[in-house]
């Protein structure tokens, strides 16, 4: 009796073993990996209408249309066709740095003469609005206010409806109202705030030149040559001569054209002037939408600047990697990111408290960095003489190759309102690269294989596994799920069941799957293996399924070779040579011959 209840006591174990055993074997949750969309060269598509035309700044409008900066005009491109808006270079100048295009449609241009407008089919100066001298304009961008935010030689310009603002350095004022007219207001930056940069060795003067007047004096360095010769803000420059003297002295020759029109030509002694040269150089501007602008200075100190605290200063002393010519990030987490185009090593990082230079590999070593934005899957992108994506902690460097068309001179991006990035290169040609995943997307390691009747989508995976997509979630069968090793071809029936063909243990094998769980039967006299291509449902509704090639090979194995079929309920081994011994492909013609 104790025998014979230890028995049954054993049994209920035993059952409830395979029972929770195959449980546990229960499909697992799988996480597809995508490839990578940098490297996929379909993705990409270069246009080379724009190579060779001096190509700088790119813009895209409301329409959806590109707007190309070149030394020739704006290429204006609609997905289709293009067009060319010449430039007035009277007004426009010579290079152009900037593109902006506003809310009206009109086209702002950011160039050496300062800033143009293109409305309604002509150009007109919009600052300075008199005569045509060299302002430097380096940057365009929008506030979260609507206003427009220019980066000059001179300072940040801010034009709103209300009028155009210029944020100066306060020793600059003075030269700065000689060429803006009295309608822009300028507010004197605090000295504090700008960086003590010597003037350096020469005469001590600053000019701004004119295309068709002599130059303009607008700054006099204290204590310096020029200042002790008499030369004063507002004088103008009719000649320049420089010259070495005995015993190696360099002298400039100045002829001079006073306020009173009275002429003068002055020898000035070149001398090193110890005064400093406070200027405010915006270089780049960026709205952190919180009502704050950061200002990037020429030379790479940057400005924090709000209504509320003023401003704030920030350089290498707060742990900057500082070098020349900064482009300012700020992401949607408020974090702000700076990278400079002169070959600095990091990519600086400031999180509202502290500033971290982080080194990313040979992140800076003979590299320029001259164009950094967030797109909005929350990518970092870094462009130069390289491409540069961060997300989710992860850093990863793309330099140019053969395989895709990405420019690498002092690039700029853009991402536009599909979603793709636009990469253009300073004197080359512009690249567009898909990041969409709407319409084609890859996956590493999957190969599709069938769609099911319930709308499921069926891979094989690189691991030996099956993977199953839902629309919502993924899922992974394997051996433990009753599945051959090595699956090799799914198939769905008309009827809606699922197989898979393949090898197990080195025996051609196939599986069924019944709810969730597969159940496997081997063929072990066809072959080491089933061919994936010579997978096949008859019209009848039988399947077959041929050996693999080289079952000859495994002399130990008896293999048969040919194919074996089953018609729903039994399987039939057709061995060779009543049939090929293996095959490529099976079909059917239509008066039912296999």
């Amino acid at each position: 009796m104790i025998d014979q209840y230890a028995k049954y006591l054993i049994l209920v174990i035993l059952v409830g073993w395979i029972i929770g055993a195959r449980e546990c074997a229960a499909a697992t949750p799988f996480t597809p990996r995508h490839a990578d969309p940098v490297q996929e060269f379909w993705r990409w598509r270069a246009f080379p209408e724009l190579k060779g035309q001096g190509l700088s700044c790119l813009a895209q409008d409301r329409d959806g249309n590109f707007l190309f900066g070149t030394d020739n005009g704006i290429y204006r491109y609609d997905g289709t066709n293009w067009r060319v808006i010449p430039f007035d270079e009277e007004i426009v100048g010579s290079r152009i740095y900037a593109l902006y295009v506003a809310q009206d449609e009109s086209i702002y241009v950011g160039s050496d003469l300062g800033i143009a407008r293109f409305e309604d089919e002509r150009w007109e100066q919009v600052f300075p609005a008199q005569g045509d001298y060299r302002w430097f304009t380096y940057d365009l961008t929008e506030a979260e206010d609507g206003s427009l935010w220019a980066g000059t030689e001179w300072g940040a310009l801010r034009l709103a409806p209300s009028g155009m603002t210029l944020y100066a350095a306060a020793e600059d004022t003075t030269g700065i109202r000689q060429i803006v007219s009295d309608a822009v207001t300028l507010v004197a930056v605090p000295d504090r705030v700008l960086p003590k940069r010597a003037w350096g060795v020469g005469i001590g003067v600053a000019i701004v030149p004119s295309v068709s007047e002599p130059d303009l004096i607008v700054k006099v360095a204290g204590g310096g040559p020029a200042e002790r010769a008499g030369l004063k803000v507002g004088d103008r420059v009719l000649s320049v001569e420089d010259d070495v003297e005995a015993e190696g002295r360099r002298v400039t020759v100045v002829q001079v054209q006073r306020a009173d029109g009275q002429v003068d030509t002055i020898k000035l002694e070149n001398e090193r002037i110890s005064a400093p040269d406070r200027r405010f150089r915006v270089y780049d501007v960026c709205d952190a939408l919180n009502g704050t602008i950061w200002f990037g200075e020429y030379y790479g100190d940057l400005i924090r600047f709000d209504s509320t605290s003023g401003y704030q200063r920030f350089d290498r002393g707060d742990g900057i990697d500082q070098g020349v010519y900064p482009r300012i990030c700020v992401t949607k987490d408020g974090t702000i990111w700076v990278v400079y185009g002169d070959n600095s090593k990091s990519v600086n990082r400031f999180d509202g408290e502290k500033w971290e230079a982080l080194e990313v590999g040979d992140l800076g070593r003979g590299h320029h960095y001259t164009s950094i934005l967030e797109s909005r899957d929350g990518t970092l992108w870094i462009g130069g003489s390289r491409l540069i994506a961060h997300k989710d902690g992860e850093w990863r460097v793309y330099d140019p190759k053969e395989t895709v068309p990405l420019p690498s001179h002092r690039t700029k991006l853009l991402e536009a309102a599909d979603g793709a990035l636009w990469i253009i290169g300073r004197g080359q040609d512009a690249a567009r690269l898909d990041l969409s995943e709407k319409h084609w997307q890859t996956y590493e390691g999957l190969i599709f294989q069938c769609d099911t009747t319930d709308g499921a989508q069926w891979f094989i995976s690189q691991d030996n596994g099956v993977v199953r997509y839902d629309g919502e979630g993924w899922t992974r069968y394997g051996v433990e799920d009753g599945l051959m090793d090595e699956p090799s071809k799914l198939i769905v029936t008309r009827e809606g069941a699922l197989w898979a063909a393949g090898s197990h243990e080195h025996v051609a094998a196939t599986a069924r799957l019944n709810g969730s769980e597969w159940i496997l039967k081997r063929h072990s006299q066809l072959s080491w293996s089933i061919d994936p291509r010579a997978v096949y449902e008859a019209f009848d509704g039988s399947l077959w399924f041929a050996a693999a090639v080289d079952w000859w090979l495994y002399e130990n194995r008896n293999f048969l070779g040919g194919v074996v079929v089953f018609d729903g309920t039994n399987w039939t081994h057709h061995p060779f040579p009543s049939i090929t011994s293996y095959s490529y492909g099976i079909g059917q013609s239509s008066d039912g011959t296999l």
